[in-house]
């Protein structure tokens, strides 16, 4: 008897799973999401003719496709494994959420392109191991009200390509494995709370007329990228001297015909663990008033650019490169290129070493 009472459990359990749908993706290039047949089932082989909250959806065409009409719906899992897929919502502002709650429900492991917002549920996992691109105007979700899920990992080859907003008020939803990117490529808004590897990518690119939020620059990075070649002369573009924590590299890259400024007033010390590198833009370390440090562990390499200080030297005004590799470690000044402006002084603490090869400290 008990005998039979454990194979009927068995047989209740492996019901209760396959009644969670496994579909893949079978459709063309521009077929609709609704359409059953488009989808078909694992192993059966049958349609998605009764569309359910607990279905798991996979694409692995490995083909460059545009799915449509994708409605407002919840789902349990998606993923996507190979290929390039572009959803396209049947209306604007359409959300798919997604809600299975026991293992990574969100895979991106090939390239995925929301065209409507994604949110995932409470206690659920993703996986962003891809390139995962959130269109303009929309939004990426994983913020939740659990404890402490969802949460999103962005792998060693991961990439989230923010064009629109990524939702995360708690670092501990949004981790940024080593190796792995966030790409801020809208203007304004927020750069999400995160947990940053030492050797994650932070790039800022879509700036055009206003800064991001500056408590957004509170955090503790890996490597940060400014890099924004559309970027305007915004009136006041100081990150108000939140941005004081780099675990990896610094890179200015570009600031458009605009500007940035570390600070407009008052004083400040950013912490460059890895290098400072600026092969163009403006980097201003202090606008107005106040004493602003950039304290190097790593080399500093200038090869564009423009690096300056605006604030006027009076009444205790310094702007500080201060190299603190330490006894024992060489660092490196090059100078290949580029401007530096106004009184920046060099700090080198006795016991260290700088290699200034052929570079010339000057302006």
């Amino acid at each position: 008897m008990k005998k039979f009472y454990f194979l009927l459990f068995f047989l209740m359990s492996m019901l209760a799973v396959w009644s969670q749908g496994v579909y893949n993706w079978v459709g063309a290039d521009g077929a609709s999401w609704a359409v059953p047949t488009n989808w078909t089932s694992v192993p059966a082989g049958n349609p998605r003719n009764s569309p359910a909250v607990t279905d798991r959806l996979i694409f692995n065409t490995g083909t460059t496709i545009s799915v449509t009409a994708v409605p407002t719906q919840t789902i349990g899992r998606l993923t996507v494994t190979s290929g390039e897929v572009t959803l396209v919502p049947s209306a604007p502002g359409n959300t798919l959420t997604i809600a299975n709650t026991s293992a990574p429900a969100f895979v991106v492991t090939g390239n995925l392109i929301s065209g409507l917002n994604i949110t995932l549920g409470n206690n659920v996992d993703a996986i962003i191991a891809g390139t995962f691109t959130i269109n303009s105007g929309l939004v990426y979700n994983t913020d939740g009200t659990a404890n402490p899920r969802p949460s999103t990992t962005v792998s060693a080859t991961g990439i989230i390509h923010a064009s629109g907003a990524v939702v995360c008020t708690s670092a501990a939803r949004l981790i940024i494995d080593d190796g792995g990117t966030y790409i801020h490529a809208h203007d304004g808004g927020d750069i999400p709370l995160a947990l940053w590897a030492d050797s994650s990518n932070c790039n800022v690119t879509g700036i055009v007329n206003t800064i991001p939020t500056t408590s957004g620059f509170g955090q503790e990075f890996g490597n940060f990228t400014w890099n924004c070649p559309n970027q305007g002369a915004i009136a006041s573009p100081s990150l108000n001297g939140t941005l004081t924590n780099i675990d990896g590299d610094f890179t200015m890259a570009s600031t458009g015909t605009g500007s940035l400024y570390l600070t407009n007033t008052g004083n400040y010390t950013m912490l460059i663990a890895g290098d400072y590198v600026q092969t163009g833009g403006t980097l201003v370390l202090n606008q107005v008033s106040g004493a602003g440090d950039l304290s190097l562990s790593g080399n500093f390499n200038m090869s564009g650019g423009l690096l300056a200080k605006n604030s006027p030297n009076s009444g205790g005004n310094t702007n500080t490169i201060n190299f603190v590799g330490g006894t024992g470690v060489v660092q490196s000044f090059t100078k290949t290129g580029g401007t530096i402006s106004g009184r920046i002084d060099v700090e080198i603490p006795s016991l260290s070493t700088i290699d200034f090869g052929t570079s010339v400290l000057n302006g």
